[in-house]
């Protein structure tokens, strides 16, 4: 039974090793992301307001990269386009409002000891830009 255990303890440690030495591969690459939602939408000036729900949907392409050497920062470059569209509740109007932004963020991940486990921060700047239109529907 002893036997058994340090067997195990040993294949353990060799599994370790071998992530360690892994850490910092397989983390850089393509980054993919999509949305869609919902986003509840007002806006009043002094001779109109108008309420109504916007169907969104978005978009992000970026590159993130560690470097090989076990690195724990890494950056990642993206960007991110959001459309919505939609009717407002009592009038007829169309609202559109699309969305598109650049940014560059700085990475830290770190291994939780003794799991195969990570937790990750990130802090970064971005520059964008809002499109925001109303037509009248007749």
């Amino acid at each position: 039974m002893q036997q058994d255990f340090a067997q195990t303890n040993k294949i353990t440690q060799e599994l370790d090793e071998e992530s360690d030495k892994m850490f910092g591969k397989n983390r850089s690459g393509v980054l993919l992301g999509i949305s869609a939602g919902f986003m509840p939408m007002e806006y009043k000036t002094l001779l109109h307001s108008a309420k109504g729900d916007l169907a969104v949907g978005g978009a992000r392409l970026g590159y993130q990269y560690f470097s090989i050497n076990n690195s724990i920062f890494g950056f990642r470059i993206y960007a991110d386009a959001h459309i919505g569209r939609g009717e407002t509740e009592n009038t007829l109007t169309q609202v559109e409002q699309d969305f598109m932004a650049w940014n560059i963020d700085v990475l830290v991940d770190l291994r939780i000891p003794n799991t195969y486990q990570y937790i990750g921060f990130f802090s970064g700047v971005g520059f964008g830009s809002l499109n925001f239109e109303s037509t009248k529907v007749y």
